[in-house]
C-alpha cells in the first residue's frame, strides 16, 4: 500500500470511492465508513484526490452538495504519478546536489589553475624585461658587411 500517493492521506476515502462507483459525495463516504464526525476531513481528503488525479471531475446539486466524479483507473493513474514524483524526489534529494557540488569543485579548480598560470606568465614577463634594462629584451644580430 506504499504506493499511494500522500495527497491520498485515508486509503479508505480512495477504496470508498472505488465501492460507490468513482461518483460519490463526502457526505456518502462518511455514511458508508461510520465517520460522521469527519465529514470536513473526507471532503478534503476528495479535493487532494480531485486534484491529483487527471480526468476527475465535481458537480454541484441543487442542495449545494459537491458530487466528485472519478475516472475508473484512478488507482492506476495515482500510481504512476507516485512514480514520477518519486524520480523526481529522488533527482531533487540525490543527483541535482551531486552536479551541484561537482560544478563546484571544477569551478574551484579552474580557479585555481586560471590564478596559478596568471602568476606564472607575470614572473616570466618580469623576467623577459629584467634582459638589458631598458624594459625590452633586444637580441643583437652581427650581419656580416657586404
Amino acid at each position: 500500500m506504499a504506493d499511494i500517493p500522500a495527497a491520498v492521506q485515508s486509503l479508505k476515502t480512495l477504496e470508498a470511492v472505488e465501492e460507490l462507483n468513482y461518483r460519490c459525495t463526502a457526505l456518502d463516504i462518511a455514511n458508508l465508513q461510520h465517520r460522521h464526525h469527519e465529514k470536513e476531513i473526507i471532503d478534503s481528503e476528495l479535493a487532494m484526490l480531485l486534484c491529483s488525479c487527471r480526468g476527475s471531475d465535481f458537480k454541484v446539486n441543487k442542495d449545494n452538495t459537491i458530487v466528485y466524479i472519478f475516472p475508473s483507473t484512478i488507482r492506476q493513474r495515482l500510481r504512476v504519478k507516485w512514480f514520477w514524483f518519486r524520480i523526481y524526489e529522488s533527482a531533487t534529494n540525490r543527483i541535482f546536489p551531486a552536479l551541484f557540488n561537482g560544478l563546484r569543485i571544477f569551478l574551484g579548480a579552474f580557479l585555481l589553475f586560471s590564478l596559478s598560470l596568471g602568476i606564472l606568465l607575470l614572473l616570466l614577463v618580469s623576467v623577459y624585461k629584467r634582459g638589458n634594462g631598458s624594459g625590452y629584451r633586444v637580441l643583437h644580430h652581427h650581419y656580416p658587411i657586404p
